[in-house]
Parts: structure tokens; C-alpha cells; sequence
């Protein structure tokens, strides 16, 4: 509750009150409160609440796909890129093993480089390709980071963002394509 000071200042309180009833119980004869000043701490909460806010918005709304999964390769958060690039509602995705992201010919070994993350390994540009909704495979350069609990030591999550290289990479494909046959041509 608000309470202004006799100064003018408004000032948090946390109240706790109770009734004090008459002997026969039904009749209240006076209410006793007990108050405290939580201003600063009510203060602490909203910037906190602010910058977790702010830090959600920049993790939803990033240009680059952003993911995280727990320990045990559950997904934790999934962004809007993320969204956009596997055409995948985070609400599919949240709560399902990280396996679901990727095309059946390719699940074990992305499994293998991302169990690499469990003994504290990060990537700096991993290639993993990624099954969008409607069968498509799209390829990802991946970077990550593990998340620890406060004693350092503990895994909590590990975070990945990516860069769909999928054009580049077909790109890649199509020159490699053709210096093979100006070879051939020229070896003609």
C-alpha cells in the first residue's frame, strides 16, 4: 500500500492486519496493523522485473535464431528467428528433445556434436542442418554458450545462435557444380 509521508513523500508499505472481535465473536472492536517500509526492496523488484523484460525482448526478438536446452537436450526457449526459419511455434517446440530439429538422415551426428556441449564445449561456427515444419532442410552455422549454476561447475542450459547459410551453402554447391564441368570441359 502507498502511504505518504507528512513531507510529501509516498512510501511502500507491507500491511498485515487482523480483527480483534468482542467477546461473543461477532462484534469487531478495533483492527490492529502491523506495517514495513519495502520501498527500497519494491524498487529492487521493478528494476529487476525491467531488465528481465528487456533481456526477453532482446532474446525474442533477435535477427538470429536463438535456442536454449537444458542438460538433458529439452528445448528451454526458442526465438521468433527460430520460429521464422523452421516455421515452428516455440509452443511445439519448448518441452520436446532437441532430435525433433533435425532431418532423420543427419539426427545422430547432430546429436553427437551437440552432446559435446555436456562437457563444457562451445562452438564457434558448428554447420547443423535443421528440418523445417514442411520437410525442408535448411543448413545452420552455429555458435554456443553454456549456462552454470552458481557454483561454476553445475550445467544448467546451453544456448545456441544461428545463421542460416542454407543459400550460401547451395551457392557453394552450384560453383562447385560448375568448375567441375568447366573442368571436364576443358580436360575435353
Amino acid at each position: 500500500i502507498p502511504i505518504q509521508r507528512k513531507d510529501g513523500l509516498t512510501r511502500i508499505a507491507l500491511w498485515n492486519s487482523a480483527n480483534i472481535r468482542s467477546d461473543n465473536g461477532k462484534d469487531i472492536i478495533a483492527t490492529i496493523a502491523q506495517g514495513q517500509d519495502i520501498t527500497e526492496r519494491k524498487a529492487v523488484e521493478d528494476a529487476l522485473d525491467d531488465t528481465r523484460k528487456y533481456l526477453e525482448n532482446l532474446f525474442d526478438y533477435a535477427n538470429a535464431p536463438i535456442i536454449v536446452w537444458d542438460p538433458t537436450f529439452h528445448v528451454t526457449r526458442f526465438n521468433h528467428a527460430f520460429e521464422h526459419m523452421t516455421g515452428l511455434k516455440a509452443s511445439e517446440v519448448i518441452g520436446k528433445h532437441l532430435d525433433i530439429l533435425f532431418p532423420p538422415e543427419g539426427k545422430d551426428e547432430s546429436l553427437i556434436k551437440i552432446s559435446h556441449t555436456l562437457s563444457g564445449q562451445h562452438w564457434d561456427s558448428v554447420e547443423i542442418p535443421i528440418l523445417t515444419k514442411k520437410g525442408e532442410v535448411k543448413v545452420a552455422l552455429w555458435n554456443s554458450a553454456n549456462i552454470y549454476a552458481e557454483d561454476g561447475r553445475t550445467l544448467t542450459a546451453t544456448i545456441a545462435q544461428g545463421q542460416d547459410i542454407t543459400e550460401r551453402k547451395d551457392a557453394e554447391m552450384r560453383l562447385k557444380e560448375y568448375s567441375e564441368s568447366l573442368s571436364r570441359s576443358n580436360a575435353e
